[in-house]
């Protein structure tokens, strides 16, 4: 004689609230950002790869001896190097498309805020200059 089916065991009842620890590896720095670039890539991640514009790092600088001294100075109007300016890239972010977009609302609602920060802040302004 076939048997009954067992009705399933009760569900355990879900927590009301699980703690999240924010933890900083040991590698936890703050990086400046004055750009990004962002794109795709072949496995459909967002590729976020922040940098920071500076000015280059001479490659040599002289060191003038004094003759009586001996005491060294740099000589900074001798220095080698590059022209212009550098992109420096550390890190690239490979972001899935969900975690992309909470990111995005993220960012927008922050920036809202901060907007309105902005416009009181130059509204008492230009109040206190009246």
């Amino acid at each position: 004689m076939p048997t009954e089916p067992t009705p399933p065991q009760a569900a355990q009842a879900l927590p009301e609230s699980i703690p999240a620890h924010y933890i900083k590896s040991s590698n936890y720095r703050v990086l400046a950002v004055t750009g990004a670039m962002v794109g795709g890539s072949p496995q459909g991640k967002v590729v976020f790869t922040p940098y920071v514009d500076r000015s280059p790092i001479p490659t040599m600088v002289p060191l003038m001896v004094d003759a009586t001294s001996g005491k060294l100075t740099e000589d900074f109007s001798k220095a080698k190097g590059r022209d212009g300016i550098v992109r420096d890239f550390e890190v690239s972010l490979l972001i899935d498309f969900e975690t992309a977009e909470a990111i995005l609302r993220a960012l927008e609602k922050t920036l809202a805020q901060m907007r309105e920060i902005r416009l009181k802040t130059a509204q008492e302004t230009r109040k206190e200059q009246v």
